[in-house]
């Protein structure tokens, strides 16, 4: 969200792989995300960008909490996380907040694509 430090990012994603490697942390087998389209672009890109992108049927949106007990019935087999080093490797060029803002004109909402 544009918040963070600099340094911030890389400093939590160090700390997210040392825990990973002493086997403190895990990924679940599903991520189950409520109501996604209200999160902010952060969260919503991690879960629905990066998380979807590695494990695609290992990470399932649903509108609301009364989907949750027929999503958990119909639980999608598919391929496992990779190793998280490999999940997080290069995430830095794929945050957000590579995002930049192009104004159409003055009556057009702005929109928002990849910078380079």
């Amino acid at each position: 969200d544009g918040t963070g430090a600099v340094g911030e990012f890389e400093v939590a994603v160090a700390a997210a792989l040392q825990r990973w490697r002493s086997g403190a942390i895990e990924l679940p087998d599903y991520y189950l995300l409520l109501g996604p389209d209200d999160w902010e672009p952060t969260r919503r890109h991690w879960f629905l960008g990066a998380l979807s992108e590695a494990a695609p049927t290992r990470v399932l949106p649903v509108t609301g909490a009364d989907e949750v007990p027929g999503v958990l019935r119909r639980l999608p087999a598919g391929r496992w996380w990779p190793a998280l080093d490999r999940l997080l490797d290069g995430i830095e060029r794929r945050a957000p907040d590579q995002l930049v803002r192009l104004e159409q004109d003055e009556d057009a909402p702005a929109l928002l694509r990849p910078g380079r």
